[in-house]
């Protein structure tokens, strides 16, 4: 994928600055008409169309038939299965309650109970959509309609987000289809195969080392990815800066997650 990458870095093809363009910034670029294409989440296409049509970019009828924005799945270099990352790996993220924010049990209860509302049906339609009747409308089948970003006013059109703070994925209110699903649906049960799930994280594995220096060791390949495709290291440099990162404690943390992984099999 690296090796993709710089290509279409050495063609023109990606923003210059990439390395300096957060994940949030992709879309918007995207929604505003100043990108061809970027790498995110397959539903993500459905959010995109909205923000063209938001934009003006697209035309309504235009999101409505899908036609301006495809959906792709697998880069395979021919020689080797293709790999696909998962959305995430087998849970829907961690809340942390600590002792600041609830310096007391009745605090901690109060908490709590607020995490219980949110995760209801009711909870997290909110969490996904926004607040009924202002960014989007229930239908007499029970499913909902969100409504154009455009015609909300007063900053109650950003719900992005707000989603992190479920827990309960799928009990939401369903959004009722659009003719991006179809697109979505097809490239999940393509890449759905070939999903490379960490067996670490679902069972909560720990290793000290980890968790000592992964900041260190993520900047780490984080940083040659980048030198490499923007050519301050070739390939051979590529090589060693992975190399690097296995003798600097990275062996040292996958054997301690290998033996608490054997440890949890027994």
């Amino acid at each position: 994928m690296e090796v993709y990458s710089k290509r279409l870095y050495d063609e023109g093809l990606i923003n210059r600055d990439f390395a300096a363009t957060s994940t949030s910034d992709w879309a918007l670029a995207f929604g505003r008409g100043q990108a061809g294409f970027h790498i995110d989440v397959a539903d993500e296409a459905r959010r995109s169309g909205g923000r063209l049509r938001d934009n003006g970019i697209i035309t309504q009828a235009q999101f409505d038939q899908a036609a301006l924005i495809g959906v792709g799945g697998l880069i395979s270099n021919g020689s080797n299965p293709p790999r696909v990352f998962p959305q995430n790996d087998g849970h829907g993220g961690y809340v942390a309650i600590s002792t600041v924010g609830a310096r007391t049990l009745q605090d901690l209860h109060y908490h709590l109970d607020f995490m219980d509302k949110l995760n209801t049906v009711d909870g997290i339609t909110i969490l996904n959509n926004g607040a009924e009747g202002v960014n989007f409308t229930r239908n007499s089948d029970n499913t909902i309609t969100t409504i154009s970003a455009a015609q909300i006013t007063g900053g109650r059109n950003i719900v992005e987000g707000l989603n992190q703070f479920r827990m309960l994925q799928d009990i939401g209110r369903i959004v009722r289809p659009v003719a991006y699903d179809p697109k979505i649906n097809a490239v999940l049960a393509e890449v759905q195969p070939y999903a490379v799930v960490n067996p670490v994280t679902p069972i909560a594995l720990l290793s000290p080392t980890w968790t000592a220096r992964s900041q260190t060791l993520n900047q780490l390949i984080d940083d040659a990815v980048i030198n490499f495709i923007i050519g301050n290291i070739d390939r051979a440099g590529w090589e060693r800066e992975k190399q690097r990162w296995y003798t600097e404690y990275g062996q040292t943390a996958l054997n301690e997650l290998q033996a608490a992984y054997n440890t949890s099999r027994r």
